[in-house]
């Protein structure tokens, strides 16, 4: 059994062989492109100029004058329209966590080309259900008004007076918020679909041919765009599924994979796609921990693994597991893709960071224009502190030995480093500008020495890319 991707590379290259440079493939996120690239590689002994790659949502970009602005820029645009709307004294840092529901729910709202104004109708509206009725099915009717039969108690309580607060004005805040991206050419994802969909302007499309892999429920922004490119002949269709659950009309996991294969006919032969129903080799192995678990997963893979083989995956049942594997991964595994993401929580720079910040908080006294010994030694014995500062060892163990409570700045900016790290913050964007430079002089000295780190140390070294920008 070929990986869906590889198949999709060998009927690309049959079909265009070395004019893929005219094509562009669009795949519904970035990872794909890397492996898709791998595979294509495999189909030519010549070298061949590879097509463009691009997620669904960089195509929008470049049909639009917007530009997608980052989220922390984006919450606190919204914030100030929020408050401007509802009155609220609430500070920004609590808004974040609501400000980034809230947009998420613009952009689907956006992505869906559903009408605004029909959808944040008011309280007695939605009651009535009548506005609503083409825009909701009846289960979402359903739903809805069981939803609302709880706000026609006589209890009043402040949580249902601050949500009818809100949601009177959900409309105006959604107008106000997209004008004020719009005046700046900015934009968030699901603003910047709806606005190349409902554009009158006449859509350019460099590419001979848009190549859209392995895409499945489509929101209605990538629908109108699949029916434009299909209209000027430019759409090719490639679909991941099986026809276990396409052929049976009741099974649930097909249905948005029929529509797509009726309305945008799959442009690769239906036989590589009868996998499921084939008989399959399936060991079951019993473990007393998810240690053991671990452990063997260790030797399973130094025994069946080439370091050459790249269709292999790990699939974990608890998340927590992936640090414990990737410090078991045998040295013959050179290239891994982790694709659930790890928290950066429970990386070294994160606990860096929180010892700098209560350094600031908890550690530094006012009255004395010192830092406190317990705030010192805990920043003096990180890991990151030692590899930066070959000062940072003898200090702590001069003051500790000393009983020095409240350490000069003589004593401790003993090397450039550590001067960094021990200035007391006057003003916040100077701070976090100072903090960016500590991560910075420790991205520089994690540079990799060895060809052989194992694969936690990448990661490490991922997560402080991460945590600068």
């Amino acid at each position: 059994m070929n990986a869906f991707l590889k198949h999709v590379a060998e009927d690309l290259y049959k079909k265009y062989g070395n004019r893929l440079a005219d094509t562009a493939i669009v795949f519904p996120n970035k990872r794909a492109g890397l492996f898709f690239n791998e595979y294509l590689k495999q189909m030519s002994a010549e070298p061949l100029w590879s097509p463009a790659y691009m997620t669904i949502n960089e195509l929008f970009a470049e049909c639009s004058d917007l530009v997608e602005g980052d989220i922390i820029l984006l919450v606190s645009k919204l914030y100030k329209v929020f408050c401007k709307h509802t009155g609220s004294s609430e500070p920004l840092d609590r808004f974040y966590y609501w400000g980034e529901m809230l947009i998420k729910d613009f952009d689907d709202i956006d992505k869906n080309l559903v009408d605004a104004e029909k959808l944040f109708v008011n309280l007695k509206e939605l009651r009535e259900m009548g506005n609503a009725a083409d825009i909701l099915d009846d289960e979402q009717k359903k739903a809805i008004q069981q939803f609302f039969a709880n706000f026609n108690s006589d209890e009043k309580n402040e949580i249902k007076r601050r949500f009818l607060d809100v949601w009177r004005v959900l409309l105006p805040i959604y107008s106000d918020f997209r004008e004020s991206l719009r005046s700046e050419g900015i934009a968030y994802s699901g603003m910047m679909c709806r606005e190349v969909i409902e554009s009158n302007k006449e859509l350019l499309f460099p590419f001979d041919k848009y190549i859209f892999v392995g895409f499945n429920a489509l929101n209605r922004s990538e629908a109108a765009m699949f029916r434009i490119l299909q209209q000027q002949e430019k759409a090719l269709f490639y679909w991941d599924y099986d026809v276990v659950y396409t052929n049976d009309k009741h099974h649930e996991a097909g249905r948005f994979m029929r529509e797509n294969l009726e309305k945008y006919p799959n442009a690769m032969q239906s036989d590589v796609y009868d996998n499921l129903g084939k008989k399959k080799n399936i060991t079951f192995i019993s473990a007393a921990t998810e240690n053991i678990q671990t452990r063997y997963l260790a030797d399973w893979l130094s025994s069946n693994v080439d370091s050459n083989e790249i269709e292999n995956a790990v699939v974990l049942c608890d998340e927590s597991l992936l640090g414990e594997v990737l410090h078991t991964v045998p040295p013959t595994v050179r290239d891994i893709n982790v694709t659930m993401g790890y928290p950066v929580s429970h990386t070294p720079v994160y606990s860096f960071l929180q010892r700098l910040i209560e350094l600031q908080i908890k550690g530094y006294d006012e009255t004395r224009k010192k830092f406190r010994y317990e705030a010192v030694h805990a920043m003096l014995k990180h890991p990151y502190t030692l590899q930066c500062s070959e000062n940072a060892r003898a200090i702590d163990e001069d003051i500790t030995k000393k009983r020095n409570l409240f350490p000069s700045t003589d004593i401790l900016h003993a090397d450039e480093f550590l001067a960094k790290v021990f200035v007391p913050a006057t003003d916040n964007l100077a701070w976090i500008d100072n903090l960016r430079n500590i991560i910075y002089t420790i991205t520089n000295s994690s540079v990799p020495t060895d060809e052989n780190e194992d694969a936690y140390t990448e990661l490490f070294r991922e997560s402080l890319f991460s945590v600068y920008t």
